[in-house]
Order: C-alpha cells, then structure tokens, then sequence
C-alpha cells in the first residue's frame, strides 16, 4: 500500500519515512536485497516461504530443544527466520525509515497478544491491524500533513494502548470485570 500511494503522491522529502514517498530507487533496493522481480511481490513471496517453514518457525520460537530433539530443521528455521527480518528491516530502513520499520514489525504483534492467546489468530489480527493502521495513519498525514511514518506508528501505539486497557485476554480493565465461572 505504501508503494502504491508513495509512487502515485511523489511528494519529495528530505528523510526516509517523512512523508508518502518512495521512488523507482527504492523499488530497486527492495528487488536487490531479496534477489526478486518488482518490490510490490515482496509479501507474496514471504508469505510462500512463511507458509513453508510455518511449523518449524512456531516450534523454534516455542521449544527449540523440542524442535531439535524431533527434527533437524531447527537450525534451517532458525536461519530462514533471521533472514526475513533481517531483509525486511534493511529494506525497511531505507525506504521508509528506522522508525517505521522496527514499529511495524513490533506493534501489531505485541498488541495482538491482549486479545487472543491463539497463535493463528494472534497472526490474523496482527496482519489486520498493520493493515488499518497503515491506512489511518496515510489519511491522518495526507489531511493533516504530518509525517508518514510517525503517523501511522501513533495509530498503533494508539491501538497498544487502548489494548493495554480493554484487550479481552489480558487487559487492565478485564482484571477488576467479575467473570462468572461455571457452576455444578
């Protein structure tokens, strides 16, 4: 999305992440680092690869002694999964900024874990709120003409917030709610 809008706006900025902008240059670093066609089949094929290494990556980051004892393929998941974010964070830092990069990759995650205690839906809602935020936080700066990038970080610090409060599976407010409990 941000690919698509920076290339239609161009507005010119001085620093990565500033406001909507990325050029054909910042196409090519993306195609580079991941050795692939155009920037904008980045996600696809990362989603390919985290599609096949999905249940190795989930018993890694669980219980890698686990994962060793039964397979060998805790040190490919290991190193697969270090070379996603690793390329994601490179690509990110020059097209859309430090800020922007490390917030996107750690927000949504974190404040998924208020609401589900289900990795499946853990990642869903996760996907969904980088999704909207990323679209709120582009309309706040396109009308309020504030930087991209910050922009779109306060939306989901806004949403980590709220979740700190309200989350359904950890949230302050959900401490001091008498849940009922089932009776014989």
């Amino acid at each position: 999305l941000c690919v698509i809008l920076g290339l239609a706006l161009q507005d010119m900025a001085a620093l990565p992440g500033e406001k909507i902008y990325l050029v054909q240059h910042d196409l090519y670093v993306f195609a580079l680092l991941l050795q692939q066609g155009p920037a904008p089949f980045q996600p696809l094929q990362e989603l390919l690869e985290l599609a096949l290494l999905y249940r190795p990556l989930v018993m890694e980051c669980l219980d890698p002694d686990f994962l060793g004892s039964v397979s060998r393929m805790g040190p490919v998941a290991h190193i697969a999964f270090l070379l996603l974010a690793v390329l994601n964070l490179i690509a990110g830092f020059h097209a859309i900024g430090t800020l922007m990069a490390v917030g996107i990759m750690i927000l949504p995650a974190i404040t998924a874990r208020y609401w589900t205690n289900s990795l499946s839906h853990m990642l869903l809602i996760s996907v969904l709120l980088a999704m909207f935020s990323s679209l709120v936080g582009l309309l706040v700066s396109y009308h309020l003409g504030w930087p991209t990038s910050p922009a779109i970080i306060l939306t989901l610090g806004i949403g980590y917030f709220l979740s700190i409060v309200v989350g359904r599976q950890s949230g302050l407010l959900w401490r001091y709610v008498r849940r009922s409990h089932l009776q014989a």
